[in-house]
């Protein structure tokens, strides 16, 4: 069984002390970026199901990152989480990799739901299961 681990990117500080905030209260164990090029590195070293990413960042983009975190972990859920989603285009986000995405401001329960989710897919394909 894989462990319920997020990588979360973001270059804003008060996005990702928020987030934080939140992934604690709900339980997850969360490593929080601010530098793409720190969560690649992360991804490369261990196995993290789920990472959700800002879009708008100054170094990388996040649908950048979004392809090289496929490049490294395939089976991976990646979700894009940003203001700019219309701007990126919702359409090119799923061509570039994305499983889905969430606008900020985040409301938890969509947030968390969109977490389940992802978990919940990775568990049934990792014994087998079928979306039919």
């Amino acid at each position: 069984m894989f462990q319920k681990t997020i990588i979360y990117v973001d270059d804003d500080a008060a996005q990702r002390n928020a987030l934080k905030k939140l992934f604690d209260m709900l339980g997850y164990t969360a490593d929080i970026f601010d530098h793409p090029e720190d969560a690649l590195k992360a991804a490369g070293k261990a196995a993290y199901p789920l990472v959700i990413t800002d879009l708008d960042m100054p170094e990388m983009d996040g649908v950048t990152l979004c392809k090289k975190i496929r490049g490294i972990n395939p089976n991976a859920f990646v979700y894009a989480l940003s203001g700019h989603v219309k701007r990126f285009g919702p359409e090119n986000l799923e061509l570039s990799g994305f499983d889905g995405h969430l606008v900020k401001p985040v409301d938890a329960d969509k947030l968390e739901k969109a977490i389940e989710g992802a978990f919940d897919k990775l568990a049934r394909h990792e014994v087998g299961v079928t979306d039919e």
